[in-house]
């Protein structure tokens, strides 16, 4: 693992779990996704990485089933009673997990000598982890790669044991690039979109390493990583007031350019709005180095979920399964989750402990014994969306970087509802680079950021996905043609997946208020929370942490 950043350069989350928190050894799966997990059982409908087959293009978005959480929670009480009110109890568990993303798949994992109950409103696992496989090219339609893990680390620990991490692939700093137009791909940090300013890119990345190496602003924050007065101070400013103290006016358009473009993919939003705490945490790991599986990280989804599958007992993985209602019951020594089955019918499960791992936008509607500080904390949280176009190419084509951002030289401007972004994508990605190019076919993987407040109702709007593909072809064509190659008779189809609240936001003051130890008390003594927004940290390795500190509470209760 000599790739990977030794132990001391960034601390990652260690618990003491005298409450009986262990790990199951095994020999690792020999590959990762969907390529072992016909060994472990499990319905292909539900895997994170799914197979399908026909037309590559859709007439509609994959991605977030809007209207289905829409009809339920926005009238929940006239839900309930159209289907007969509350049932009875009719099951009991130990424990039961809502939401079968990262986070709750996570939860399970470290539950898993407990046999956790993991429900799924969904049909298929992963939240916004998911990727497809046509024909043998896995592609991702959510999240894409992870920051090189800590070794030693617990979550460098999962990725072993689940077998994921055989087939990741780390593009080092040297690999990546950026995409300008006239010039193609070049490596921003080595100075080739801008030779004038070298010195400063490379001041720029001096600066981000040592920030890694010695001052990390660690999100979730835990004891000893960087001193929380610091961490708090860092975030009562917005990514681009620290670059203005930092820099003044030395750093060139195209740079800044660069920042605008990532803080809208990665974090949701505008440098302007965008916590200096958060905006380091994701920039200082990323300029290190990034760890790419076949499929993105739907290929982690899917590890989890075959670890789970061969660990938990029958009909402890349930997708389909709307949940309406967590509720402490009139006892006070457990909890009601009120579900609809796939069938329709209503569900009451008790149990004696339950693991909230949804948004909070989400979990508001349906914990209501949240605290007034949890019901404030969730009522001021943001969430922004994106949109995801995968277009698939008739032959195969070498793949010059993982993931490169579309530049053009020029800043774009903080957007709005009534001002929306000037870029039609902010970055891209070669989805055969993770598996060494591998495959009969390639394809190439778009993201449509929506930065803005309001912006919900442009994704929902049916126009837009007839634009969206549109401006995918324009910007594919654009790109093959920098490449050499005749974009005319090279596309074979345009896949769109939408992702309507899938980032919340990192804006500045969460963490500085403490808004992120909120979610890490019980509501009722009884009800945890694991996600991502915990922390307002849109990461893959934020929503595990969670997993891994609402787990421990469940073990200690």
């Amino acid at each position: 693992m000599s790739n990977f950043l030794d132990v001391n350069r960034r601390q990652f989350l260690r618990l003491g779990l005298q409450s009986g928190l262990t790990y199951l050894s095994f020999n690792p799966l020999a590959k990762a996704g969907i390529l072992a997990a016909g060994a472990t059982g499990g319905n292909v409908s539900e895997f994170p990485l799914r197979p399908f087959s026909g037309s590559f293009t859709n007439i509609d978005y994959n991605g977030d089933n809007f209207q289905r959480a829409h009809e339920r929670l926005f009238n929940l009480e006239a839900f309930i009673a159209a289907r007969g009110g509350r049932p009875a109890p009719s099951e009991s568990r130990e424990i039961v997990i809502a939401g079968g993303g990262i986070s709750g798949l996570s939860s399970a994992y470290f539950l898993a000598n407990r046999n956790p109950l993991l429900l799924e409103q969904d049909m298929q696992f992963g939240g916004n982890s998911k990727g497809e496989i046509y024909g043998n090219l896995p592609f991702s339609i959510g999240g894409a790669y992870i920051a090189k893990p800590d070794a030693g680390s617990p979550f460098l620990e999962m990725l072993q044991r689940t077998g994921v991490l055989s087939g990741s692939r780390i593009e080092e700093p040297a690999d990546s690039k950026s995409f300008k137009k006239g010039l193609g791909f070049k490596n921003m940090w080595a100075g080739e979109l801008d030779p004038a300013n070298t010195a400063i890119y490379q001041r720029v990345k001096k600066d981000f390493l040592a920030i890694l190496t010695r001052s990390y602003p660690q999100v979730p924050w835990i004891p000893g990583s960087l001193a929380r007065p610091a961490l708090d101070q860092l975030d009562r400013i917005s990514f681009y007031a620290w670059l203005q103290q930092r820099y003044g006016n030395t750093l060139p358009p195209t740079l800044i350019e660069y920042f605008q473009l990532y803080c809208w993919s990665s974090l949701g939003g505008s440098i302007t709005e965008i916590s200096a705490a958060q905006a380091l945490n994701f920039l200082t790991a990323d300029t290190n180095g990034v760890v790419t599986f076949p499929g993105g990280n739907s290929a982690i989804a899917q590890g989890l979920y075959n670890y789970l599958q061969v660990r938990l007992g029958p009909q402890s993985m349930r997708s389909g399964h709307f949940i309406l209602e967590i509720k402490a019951n009139a006892a006070g020594d457990g909890v009601n989750v009120l579900v609809e089955t796939p069938r329709g019918t209503l569900q009451t499960i008790a149990c004696r402990a339950c693991i909230v791992a949804l948004p909070k936008h989400v979990a508001q509607f349906i914990v209501p014994g949240m605290s007034d500080d949890q019901k404030k904390c969730a009522g001021f949280m943001k969430y922004r969306g994106f949109i995801i176009a995968n277009a698939l190419l008739k032959t195969p084509m070498p793949s010059p970087t993982f993931d490169a951002y579309l530049q053009d030289g020029t800043i774009p401007p903080t957007p709005s509802y009534s001002n929306p972004p000037n870029r039609a994508f902010a970055d891209m990605a070669f989805a055969n680079w993770a598996s060494h190019d591998q495959g009969a076919r390639s394809i190439i993987t778009l993201y449509k950021p929506f930065p803005y407040d309001g912006a919900e109702h442009v994704m929902i709007n049916p126009s837009t996905f007839a634009r969206v593909r549109d401006e995918a072809q324009q910007t594919i064509n654009q790109i093959l043609g920098a490449m050499g190659v005749a974009p005319s008779s090279m596309i074979d189809g345009i896949r769109l997946t939408r992702w309507g609240h899938a980032l919340p936001l990192a804006q500045v003051g969460f963490l500085a208020s403490h808004s992120d130890l909120i979610f890490q008390q019980p509501t009722s003594g009884r009800i945890f929370y694991a996600n991502q927004d915990n922390a307002a940290n849109p990461a893959i390795e934020s929503a595990f942490t969670s997993a891994q500190i609402a787990a421990a509470q469940v073990l200690r209760n």
